[in-house]
């Protein structure tokens, strides 16, 4: 079953940011979420990892889907400045990806995971790579994942993707939440 057409989305909050001079560029980042009380912490911190990037206006759209959600955690949310919520009446991540994207209203996007928070000057270094070569399209970047109580790096083999990306695509998926721009 299909969660379009999208009027069956409702937002519920977009509350305004503090003002950020218009030279900084913008940047929407894109977070489904189930909004369960055990993902709360999470929630809250990629929320912040997002508000807090330096070099940029990021704007968290927090597109929770499905019906068994946090409502405190959802009206906290709704009520933070910066963060704009939306509201899927089924469980669905594609769904909730695309509602998303539908929301943006920046030049650039990014997608986060809920339990993923983006290291400080993650955009801003993206935006510069791309501001640097207006023939890049995407920028992709590598992540850390803590794995048993140390860092790892979350993909591997670097050099086989950059030799030919959409080869190494077809045999993985090199695309993480969050790692692109």
């Amino acid at each position: 079953m299909s969660l379009w057409p999208p009027q069956r989305c409702r937002t519920v909050a977009a509350m305004p940011a503090t003002r950020v001079p218009d030279t900084v560029p913008s940047v929407s980042v894109i977070m489904p979420t189930l909004a369960r009380p055990q993902r709360a912490r999470s929630l809250r911190a990629a929320v912040d990892s997002v508000l807090s990037q330096s070099g940029v206006r990021a704007t968290p759209l927090v597109v929770v889907n499905g019906a068994e959600y946090d409502r405190s955690l959802v009206a906290e949310l709704s009520g933070r400045a910066g963060v704009r919520v939306t509201m899927l009446p089924t469980a669905d991540l594609p769904g909730a990806l695309h509602a998303g994207r539908e929301r943006v209203d920046t030049p650039w996007f990014a997608e986060l995971d809920d339990d993923d928070l983006l290291v400080e000057g993650t955009l801003a270094g993206r935006l510069a790579l791309m501001r640097d070569d207006p023939g890049i399209d995407v920028v992709v970047t590598n992540g850390t994942c803590r794995c048993s109580d140390r860092d790892a790096p979350l993909l591997t083999g670097i050099a086989d993707i950059a030799a030919d990306p959409l080869a190494a695509l077809a045999r993985g998926n090199w695309l993480s939440p969050g790692g692109a721009l």
